[in-house]
């Protein structure tokens, strides 16, 4: 990566000022932070995407990348998550839905973090589209701050919950132990959805108290 980027007719000089690279070597953070400062100092955005997962998991067409990235190099990306659930016109079609099923917060916002994240897999874009949606109901019912952090927690335990497939997490636990798909959904996914019902059972618990 140093020589590629840095050495003799490195990629460096020939970037223009505003590009972004991205890193998809497995290097340490300390690495991929100095290399970002080094391009920095020329302009230059950086995206860390270490891929892992070996040749198996390649062949298999299922490397595992993780991304790390500010909103300026990542294109906007954290900005796309806040829109969620596809723009503002969606977000209040879907609110006047919430509306009419008078459930309380609590149910509501454990059920749609639930299946935003069986839908999806990251429990982080299910979070953020659930906090989106449901912001306006929480706030005519005149929460309190505890309250406000009791539905927190519920969305938290949804977006915990129905780890399967198409979430890093259940292959990055599946893979190092053997399991099969098979097994996999009868253990991990079982256990997520358990400790995500669990964690949603005390929440509302709590909730008379506060």
């Amino acid at each position: 990566m140093e020589t590629a980027l840095f050495g003799k007719h490195g990629a460096t000089e020939t970037l223009r000022p505003g590009t972004t690279v991205v890193l998809t070597s497995t290097v340490g953070p300390e690495a991929a932070r100095a290399t970002a400062t080094r391009l920095a100092e020329r302009d230059v955005l950086t995206v860390d995407a270490p891929v892992s997962g070996g040749p198996a998991r390649a062949a298999n067409g299922a490397p595992l990348i993780v991304v790390g990235a500010d909103d300026e190099a990542g294109g906007g990306r954290g900005r796309c998550l806040r829109q969620g659930a596809g723009g503002e016109r969606h977000r209040r079609r879907d609110r006047r839905l919430l509306d009419r099923t008078g459930l309380p917060a609590l149910v509501l916002a454990f059920l749609m973090a639930l299946t935003l994240r069986a839908a999806q897999g990251s429990a982080t874009v299910a979070l953020i589209t659930t906090a989106g949606i449901l912001t306006p109901p929480p706030a005519r019912a005149d929460l309190s701050t505890a309250q406000l952090s009791l539905v927190a927690l519920a969305m938290g335990a949804g977006g915990l919950s129905v780890s399967h497939t198409n979430d890093a997490g259940y292959w990055m636990f599946t893979k190092p132990t053997g399991l099969d798909v098979a097994s996999g959904l009868r253990t991990w996914t079982v256990l997520t959805t358990v400790m995500g019902l669990i964690g949603f059972t005390l929440t509302a618990a709590l909730r008379p108290l506060v």
